[in-house]
C-alpha cells in the first residue's frame, strides 16, 4: 500500500577548525519544531491566492503566527541564520530539554546569531552551513544549544532587525563546544524531506 505523506528530519553536525586541525564535536538528530510545516507550506502560497498577508491557524493559540505573504512566497520565511545558545567558561551548563513545542532558545544561555553563508542540495535535502569565527571575546565560551531560524525580513541581517519576526524552524543541544580565538566553529544542519513510499 502506498502512503501519501511525507515526514520532515534534521540532523547537526558540528566541527571545529583551529591549529590542529578540524575535528567533528557533535553529530545528531534534531527537534523540528512544529512551526516548521507551516514555514515550509508557505513557500508554496502563490501571490495570486491572498488579498493580504495571512497567519497560519496554530494550534496553541501562544505560538508566533507563521504568515502566508500576499506577495507570494517571501525571503521572511527564509532559513537565514543559527542561533547559538553558550555560557562562559566557568559557568554550568543549564539542563535544557528540547521539544517541538519550543518556539525560542533556553533563557538561561546568552544568545549570538550567525548566518547561514552556504546551501547544499541534495535530492530530498539541503544542508546549511554557518560558521562561529571565534574571537578572543568568544575564546572558550561553551556553546551548547543551536536553532535555525527564519530571517523575519526581506533583506536578512545581522543582527536581525527585528528577532521576534524571526521563527525557530528546530532546535538542538548538544555537549559544550568551545575553541580557542582564531579557531571557527561549523554547524551544518541538514534537513530532509522524506518522500511518500
Amino acid at each position: 500500500m502506498l502512503k501519501n505523506e511525507f515526514s520532515v528530519s534534521g540532523r547537526v553536525t558540528i566541527s571545529v577548525t583551529d591549529s590542529v586541525g578540524t575535528r567533528v564535536v557533535s553529530d545528531k538528530s534534531n527537534v523540528i519544531i512544529q512551526d516548521a510545516a507551516r514555514i515550509l507550506l508557505s513557500g508554496i502560497v502563490p501571490s495570486t491566492a491572498l488579498s493580504s498577508d495571512t497567519p497560519f491557524p496554530a494550534s496553541d493559540a501562544g505560538r508566533p503566527a507563521v504568515l502566508a505573504y500576499s506577495s507570494g512566497p517571501s525571503n521572511r520565511n527564509s532559513i537565514a541564520y543559527m542561533e547559538l545558545g553558550y555560557v562562559g567558561t566557568e559557568d554550568p551548563l543549564p539542563a535544557v530539554v528540547v521539544s517541538r513545542d519550543d518556539t525560542a532558545l533556553s533563557e538561561d544561555a546568552s544568545k549570538e546569531y550567525i548566518p547561514v553563508s552556504h546551501a547544499t542540495l541534495g535530492d530530498h535535502s539541503v544542508v546549511l552551513t554557518a560558521t562561529k569565527s571565534v574571537d578572543a571575546e568568544s575564546a572558550n565560551n561553551q556553546y551548547f544549544e543551536v536553532g535555525l531560524k527564519t530571517s523575519g525580513a526581506e533583506d536578512p541581517q545581522l543582527p536581525p532587525e527585528d528577532d521576534s519576526a524571526t521563527r525557530l524552524f528546530a532546535h538542538q543541544v548538544h555537549g559544550a563546544v568551545t575553541a580557542s580565538a582564531g579557531a571557527t566553529i561549523q554547524y551544518q544542519w541538514t534537513i530532509s524531506i522524506n518522500p511518500p513510499a
